[in-house]
């Protein structure tokens, strides 16, 4: 970052702009954005400020992004850790607590105000690409998870909701936005919630899953892994 540091921020400063493009551009863009936003923090982040640092125009940055939080967004994406595979270790709890640390890493990475900030103002669609980028290991990892343990006993026959999965998810998620996730948090989530969710739902009676299956609107879609997939973990 600290090669546009030395650009002065100055709305009222007139700068010279760069013609640059492509990658090289984009770059230049969350660079200075992120700068901006270590500066000022979000509200203080602005298409003329980010225009200076990066020496580029406004109507550049206008054309690529239709508000404020889609600059910022967009820039955090592009330093966001990529969560590492989730490989099965012989454990559901050993498991369940690996994703749920994947979970967390987007939040422990922005940190809550910033967090908050976008949740807060963000649309549908970068909603979604933030889930993409959080959850995408979670997804591939999980039914590989759930049929592991179930081979293993530690699971019964019964299919496990969607709902069931999601839930610790969400509780991390929602964790993030108030306060950094620690460890005795995520303990907690897989513990009370994750675990004794997994192990009650996957032992229901058989006719309590055939009665479920048979309510109107109760099918849900099925990977290769045979359980439900996830759905987008939407913050509205």
């Amino acid at each position: 970052m600290s090669t546009f540091e030395d650009q002065p921020t100055s709305v009222g400063v007139a700068t010279k702009t760069t013609r640059r493009r492509g990658e090289t551009l984009t770059r230049a863009i969350h660079e200075a954005t992120l700068a901006e936003l270590q500066d000022n923090g979000y509200a203080g982040v602005t298409f003329g400020g980010v225009a200076q640092r990066a020496q580029t125009s406004r109507s550049v940055l206008h054309r690529r992004y239709p508000s404020r939080v889609h600059l910022v967004v967009d820039a955090l994406l592009s330093i966001a850790p990529t969560p590492p595979p989730i490989v099965t270790s012989g454990s559901l709890r050993e498991d369940l607590y690996r994703i749920a640390e994947n979970a967390a890493i987007p939040q422990r990475h922005f940190g809550p105000e910033i967090s908050r900030r976008i949740i807060g103002v963000t649309t549908e669609d970068l909603d979604a690409d933030l889930v993409s980028a959080s959850y995408a290991s979670i997804r591939t990892a999980l039914p590989h998870v759930m049929s592991s343990a179930r081979a293993r006993g530690e699971l019964g026959p019964a299919e496990i909701p969607s709902a069931a999965l999601n839930a610790p998810l969400i509780m991390v998620r929602s964790e993030g936005i108030l306060r950094e996730v620690s460890t005795g948090f995520l303990e907690q989530v897989v513990d009370e919630i994750a675990m004794p969710l997994c192990r009650a739902t996957s032992n229901r009676p058989p006719e309590t899953a055939c009665a479920r299956a048979a309510q109107p609107g109760a099918a849900q879609t099925q990977d290769s892994g045979g359980e439900p997939s996830l759905d987008p973990l939407s913050s509205k």
